[in-house]
């Protein structure tokens, strides 16, 4: 029994000490990159004070005799590497996993091969390029992948990509538009902004967009992160309709002064407009529907949030649109939102060579004032009608006579 007892306690341990041994993986270093190496493949998993500024990653790796192919770029691999500037990755490797190059603030370049299907999560954070091209073969793109790549201008999604994470551009300060192809069955853009394939839902708005923003009717929601950290957004007109916003969607946009709240809204994170400092809520319904919306809990959540303690939520505000005709024979101001019963002014300028005839509401004369002003108690649309100054309006009283012509009785005459 001694024996058959002392047997089976050396099985066992022969067994643990070859298992740690087969289960782990074995690290090697090749000019300045770490390679984890397991099985016929090696992943990149770190880096030395030996990596060079110009990286050429290799597609494979030798140990002894035996070749490794470069698969994946790992978690945190180059983490805040602020030596690598450009950097070349094989055409075998099919995922650069999360924060493989987070904060890698000196890289310039970074090459995405055809074959990579997956980017991690804050897999470039705070990196320096101008540009980045996502091949064909990407399918998903990890949560905030590209965050605070503040040089990156604009970026294209291919048709392949299935799934997208939150804030994947945000603070992306001087980025201004968001392209899609065509072909992709699951995202679209409108030359701006990202959304879903059929435009009901709000993915990100660029980081470098400033002015007005009028998100198109048709979108329900907007996801989380959507337009974080925006310097120099000013104005934002939320669609009739739109029912749920996300959690940080417009944190610290710091320049946003105004924004048009529709009754629809139902669901609105206290995050929201975190650190931002509102001026002006053109809210669309009552003040008894406004309180349902809680506002306490997003408007005014932390004190400093509102420049200068001061906030005005205009109730029952409605749309005022202005136009000019012919288009480009002038110019006229002020088109907007306002609450109900306030006063509107509307301001035209024509150009050199054209004069104001006169200002039309639905086909009607509302004024012949260059300013006009005026209760605004709904939705309405004027046109500031100009004239060649070649067509000289003579309006006659009681037959007076006119030089070069005479007119006949009151009414208007062109000569």
């Amino acid at each position: 029994m001694k024996r058959i007892l002392t047997g089976l306690t050396l099985a066992v341990i022969l067994i643990l000490a070859i298992l740690p041994a087969a289960a782990s993986a074995e690290e090697v270093e090749e000019d300045g990159v770490i390679y984890e190496i397991s099985g016929s493949t090696a992943k990149v998993t770190g880096y030395t004070d030996d990596v060079p500024a110009d990286l050429t990653i290799p597609d494979k790796v030798t140990v002894g005799e035996k070749d490794y192919v470069v698969t994946s770029i790992g978690n945190s691999a180059f983490d805040s590497c602020q030596s690598l500037e450009n950097v070349e990755i094989p055409d075998s490797v099919t995922s650069i996993e999360s924060e493989a190059f987070y904060g890698c603030e000196s890289l310039e370049s970074v090459s995405i091969p055809d074959g990579v299907t997956s980017i991690g999560d804050y897999a470039f954070f705070s990196c320096r390029f101008s540009s980045i091209e996502i091949p064909d073969s990407v399918t998903s793109i990890g949560e905030k992948a590209f965050f605070f790549c503040n040089d990156l201008e604009s970026v294209s999604i291919p048709k392949s990509v299935t799934s997208i994470g939150n804030g994947v551009f945000s603070s992306c300060n001087y980025m201004t538009s968001i392209m899609v192809d065509a072909d992709n069955e699951n995202y679209s853009s409108d030359g701006i902004a990202l959304y879903d394939k059929a435009k009901t839902t709000l993915i990100q708005i660029p980081a470098g967009f400033a002015g007005e923003f009028t998100i198109p009717a048709g979108v329900t929601s907007i996801g989380k992160n959507a337009c974080e950290q925006n310097s120099y957004l000013t104005s934002l007109v939320l669609p009739d309709g739109l029912t749920t916003i996300g959690e940080w969607a417009f944190y610290a946009n710091t320049s946003l002064k105004n924004v048009v709240v529709p009754v629809s809204l139902k669901t609105v994170s206290d995050s929201t407009f975190y650190a931002c400092y509102l001026e002006n809520i053109y809210f669309r319904g009552t003040e008894e529907e406004w309180q349902a919306l809680a506002p306490a809990d997003w408007v005014m959540q932390y004190e400093g949030r509102i420049s200068n303690g001061s906030l005005t939520v205009h109730y029952s505000s409605k749309k005022v649109t202005v136009q000019t005709s012919p288009s480009g024979a002038g110019t006229a101001t002020g088109a907007g939102y306002y609450g109900l019963d306030e006063e509107a002014v509307l301001k035209a300028q024509p150009d050199g060579d054209h004069y104001l005839l006169r200002w039309t509401a639905g086909g009607s004369t509302v004024s012949e004032s260059a300013e006009y002003s005026f209760s605004v108690t709904e939705d309405i649309t004027l046109t500031a009608e100009f004239a060649e100054k070649t067509d000289l309006i003579i309006r006659a009283r009681d037959q007076e006579y006119v030089d070069n012509g005479s007119a006949q009785g009151p009414g208007d005459a062109t000569y």
